[in-house]
């Protein structure tokens, strides 16, 4: 019995040598359809019903705490340019109607450095503190789901006028 495997399997491997050696274009015929067989019937079987929605479940269990660094390090950097960018024209418009701008430009320098600083500390330490209460509760749990399709309502059935009888007045 083993060995009548093992020959059907070389003639297996014969056959399978065979059509590769073949002239590939000779086997491909053009479709009629333009749409991929298949799926449309994936989207809406024959029997009528209708499609289950897709759901995907993500669990956030971790956060690594260096590219938390990195992230929350570059935003608070565009952050400081965006308003590095947008106050002198503001302490402009301040000194043309005769106000003093606050802060100074000494200030406010000072002041971007340290909100940089202090939002990336606070996001690194956030994200320890994350992962801690995650191995005590678990992680965030995300479920994402498709929107069902909605059913479409039976074409209502035209009954026959009865012959013999008048349209309407």
């Amino acid at each position: 019995m083993g060995r009548s495997r093992r020959t059907a399997h070389e003639a297996g491997d014969r056959d399978a040598m065979d059509d590769l050696q073949g002239d590939v274009q000779e086997d491909v015929q053009p479709s009629p359809e333009p749409r991929i067989p298949g799926v449309a019937e994936q989207l809406w079987p024959a029997d009528g019903t209708i499609p289950r929605p897709r759901r995907l479940r993500l669990r956030m269990a971790r956060a690594d705490p260096v590219s938390v660094l990195a992230v929350s390090f570059l935003v608070s950097l565009g952050l400081a340019v965006c308003t590095a960018v947008t106050l002198p024209p503001v302490w402009v418009l301040l000194a043309l109607l005769g106000r003093d701008p606050w802060p100074s430009p000494g200030w406010a320098l000072a002041l971007g450095i340290c909100a940089v600083v202090l939002t990336t500390t606070s996001a690194t330490v956030c994200s320890l503190l994350y992962n801690v209460s995650c191995r005590c509760a678990g992680g965030i749990e995300l479920t994402l789901a498709e929107d069902a399709p909605a059913a479409a309502a039976p074409a209502p059935k035209s009954e026959p006028a009865e012959q013999g009888a008048r349209p309407g007045p």
